[in-house]
């Protein structure tokens, strides 16, 4: 009788470490604003912030890097360098090869998680057999939009139209759903099998 409906079931199996990777590109205050709320998770394990400086200015870089260590421990922090043009996948994979976690959970900097629980519920559902990806409800201010997961698209003849869209129906973000994707902003998977359930916590993209 004292348990919240409607329940939410996680996993029992947690993740020992989990790793998120953030990149980013200038703009300290922003980064600085992601990692306060990755500082406020409560994990059953360790946590381990990979920073991407992609060419920011030296003061910059070192404001972002010394924000973290001391919002979260100066162990708990590496900071690596992507010295070329902006690339998303290759910043994003040389964080993933630099990761040490049992989950690796991918955060664009403007992100801000709203849950405490959320990177220890991302980090279980990552981690059962069958799951390749997982990710959270994300919601836009600015564009008063939302996305739930993904969802196939409609067949089309033009060869550059996605496989799949975001779903913008809210409905599927209130429960713990299975997925043919996840979102971009805030992907989560085992170091393993580095798509996919959806999970129902919270993050928003400001």
């Amino acid at each position: 009788a004292d348990l919240p409906f409607p329940y939410v079931l996680v996993p029992r199996r947690r993740a020992g470490k989990i790793s998120v990777v953030v990149c980013f590109r200038g703009r300290p205050s922003l980064t600085l604003r992601c990692i306060h709320s990755l500082a406020l998770q409560t994990l059953s394990g360790e946590l381990e912030l990979v920073l991407v400086d992609n060419q920011s200015a030296p003061a910059d870089a070192a404001a972002v890097a010394e924000g973290a260590a001391r919002a979260l421990g100066e162990g708990r922090v590496r900071l690596l360098g992507y010295d070329a043009p902006f690339s998303h996948s290759a910043q994003n994979n040389l964080g993933v090869r630099a990761a040490t976690g049992d989950v690796v959970v991918i955060c664009n900097n403007d992100v801000v998680l709203k849950d405490p629980a959320l990177l220890e519920q991302l980090g279980a559902w990552a981690l059962q057999p069958g799951v390749g990806a997982v990710g959270c409800r994300l919601w836009d201010p600015d564009r008063q939009l939302g996305s739930y997961g993904h969802i196939v698209a409609d067949p089309s003849a033009d060869p550059f139209q996605p496989a799949m869209r975001e779903n913008p129906d809210p409905a599927y973000g209130l429960h713990v759903h299975a997925a043919p994707g996840v979102t971009l902003a805030v992907p989560g998977s085992s170091a393993s099998s580095l798509v996919t359930a959806c999970s129902t916590d919270s993050a928003v993209n400001a």
